[in-house]
């Protein structure tokens, strides 16, 4: 074969082929095609769509069952391809639908709003930004005034009492602030009486029981606490020192019942939960500190406490003991006024001489304990032996109780009168 038969041949098959093309061209003219902006293609088998109303159209004509969802992307199979749209975190088509018409910037934030009934993407904004437990607290903190409240105060502490009562009014708003402040292991869900047992644990001690029905609370939200979020849930939360949800808890559980009174509280109730003055009053206590040494030692009354406190019995169970003899010792202080336990005991000890007889003193001096105390009394007391420099100064600075011993202190005698 020639070079120019060879040329010859070519030709007429690029002509047949270009015919072909020409043919199969008009025939498609005719069809309506409609066009999928892809936003990626990957492989083979995965296309991206681009719109979504793209993606449902391609899912109806492909008569798709089944549309899976991965917290990204919405999906269906179709021959052998893999359709997808991003999800933009929506669950359904039909949410995403319902949050784009009402410009939610992502599924997360729509169901956010659904799920605590909140208005708008501006209200979900702040919401997610605060840390209210759900969208009940949230509206009661609005109702009464805490909302863009949080900054006014970054160092924010109470301590003080509760009673058994409003601590269970509380308790779930006691429970959320522990998590918070990482004083809980786990995210509490309280209901009110059913974890009392356990407040001192899930709270790291921070409520503690003291006696009956008396809480001890001590709560403080520093400048920069620690956050109990993970890093990309933290970079979009307030501080904790200034997130008006914290200083809604806090309050609460400090018995305010308002902004407005927070903001209005006395100087002296600056750090204190209110009702502990009224608290302490009832159990004649003088202050907190004095509640809690007490209750450590079984005393729910602040006149026993004291007067055992006097006496050196170390808890309630020994004053309980010897109550009878400390009834006595107490009736003699406050005839005398002897300002010391020691005296106070001596004095005792002293009038326990029998009436009639006189008695030198030192010789009295080695009796009186004996004669005025039992063996388990005087251990109670830690009862030391008297001396007689001591009995004679007692009597000295004390003409009553010389009087009434009848002492002669030219003679160094006792002897006591019916």
């Amino acid at each position: 074969m020639t070079r120019q038969q060879d040329r010859g041949g070519r030709l007429a098959r690029l002509a047949a082929a270009a015919a072909l093309c020409l043919a199969a061209g008009g025939a498609l003219a005719g069809q309506q095609f409609q066009y999928s902006k892809v936003s990626e293609v990957s492989g083979q088998n995965r296309i991206e769509l681009a719109s979504l109303e793209d993606f449902v159209r391609l899912a109806k004509e492909g008569k798709a069952r089944d549309i899976f969802v991965n917290g990204e992307y919405f999906y269906f199979p179709s021959g052998s391809y893999l359709y997808a749209f991003k999800s933009g975190g929506y669950r359904t088509i039909e949410d995403y639908r319902a949050g784009d018409k009402l410009a939610y910037p992502s599924g997360e934030l729509y169901y956010l709003a659904r799920d605590n009934g909140l208005k708008g993407v501006d209200e979900a904004r702040y919401f997610d930004r605060e840390h209210f437990r759900d969208g009940a607290d949230y509206r009661l903190a609005a109702e009464l005034g805490y909302l863009d409240k949080g900054a006014v105060e970054k160092d924010k502490s109470f301590s003080g009492l509760l009673s058994r009562k409003d601590l269970e009014r509380n308790l779930e708003s006691c429970g959320w602030l522990c998590y918070l402040l990482d004083r809980s292991s786990k995210k509490p869900e309280y209901r009110p009486g059913a974890e009392l047992a356990k407040v001192a644990e899930w709270s790291g001690g921070a409520i503690a029981p003291l006696i009956d029905d008396l809480y001890y609370v001590e709560l403080k939200v520093g400048s920069a606490p620690r956050l109990r979020l993970d890093k990309k849930d933290a970079r979009r939360k307030k501080d904790l020192a200034e997130s008006d949800a914290v200083l809604f808890y806090l309050t609460r559980i400090a018995n305010y019942g308002s902004y407005a009174q927070y903001a209005k509280r006395l100087q002296e109730e600056q750090g204190l939960v209110l009702g502990t003055g009224e608290l302490l009053k009832k159990r004649n206590m003088k202050s907190v500190a004095e509640l809690r040494k007490a209750a450590e030692k079984g005393f729910g009354d602040g006149e026993a406490y004291r007067v055992a406190q006097f006496y050196g019995l170390e808890s309630m169970k020994g004053y309980e003991e010897h109550r009878a003899l400390v009834a006595k010792l107490e009736l003699c202080r406050a005839k005398y006024g002897f300002p010391a336990r020691d005296e106070v005991l001596l004095a005792y000890a002293l009038l326990a001489v029998p009436a009639g007889s006189p008695i030198a003193l030192e010789k009295l001096v080695e009796q009186a304990y004996a004669l005025a105390y039992g063996p388990a009394q005087a251990k109670a007391l830690r009862l030391k032996a008297p001396s007689v420099q001591a009995a004679e100064s007692l009597l000295k600075a004390s003409a009553a109780l010389a009087r009434d011993l009848g002492y002669s202190p030219e003679t160094k005698v006792v002897q006591r009168k019916d």
